[in-house]
Formats: structure tokens, sequence, C-alpha cells
């Protein structure tokens, strides 16, 4: 079976065929590229990367995939599973920049805490 992240549309609207689809591997892998370059201001090249890959990791399942096919099928949670492992993975090196220890974690927990619009 052929995943996908998307559908496409033409000018009119309306759906394309299959063939003009991202496919989702694509996707994830350009997510994850994008989210390492953004996170390089503090950092956390590693854990951006791998919150790229997994954040859509629910549009695997068949039921997604068919709801690409089908608009009328709603209520898709595509999100969750891929949250549940970037919270057993990545964030709690994030979580860990709250206690730095060093005078570069200090510095870096600052740009974190600026970025993210934290006090």
């Amino acid at each position: 079976m052929k995943y996908y992240a998307h559908t496409a549309l033409d000018g009119d609207g309306d759906c394309l065929p299959e063939q003009a689809w991202q496919p989702l591997a694509d996707h994830l892998r350009n997510v994850a590229a994008l989210a390492r370059g953004f996170a390089a201001a503090f950092d956390a090249e590693k854990e951006a990367e791998l919150a790229g890959l997994l954040h859509d990791l629910g549009k695997y399942a068949a039921r997604f995939q068919q709801r690409l096919h089908n608009p009328a099928i709603h209520g898709i949670n595509h999100w969750a599973s891929g949250a549940e492992t970037e919270q057993e993975s990545c964030f709690r090196t994030l979580v860990s920049y709250d206690a730095p220890t060093t005078r570069n974690d200090r510095r870096r927990r600052t740009r974190v805490h600026r970025i993210l619009g934290s006090p």
C-alpha cells in the first residue's frame, strides 16, 4: 500500500489523481529537515528532526488513507501516535534544559525560553 500525507487539487479545487499526491515519507522527511533547521537556533536539531519525522505518524493508518479518498470520513486523529512517541523520547531532552548545570546549558535554556515565548 502507498501512503500519502495530502491530496492535491487542481485549479478548480477538484482532487487530482493519486500520482499528484504527496507521499507520506517525503512529507515527513521534508518537515524533519525544516524543523531541524529552525531548531538550530537553540541547539535542538536532533530533537526537532525527530519531532518532524513523527508528527504525522498516524497517517500510516488505513483509516486516514481512506479519508484521503473519501472526504466524508471525519474524526481521524493522525497526530496522537507520533505525539506519544515524541513525548517518550525527544521532549525529555528539551525538558532537561529546565535544569541547567553548565554555563552553556543556561544559555541554551535562555534561547529555548525566548523562542518559545516563555519567561
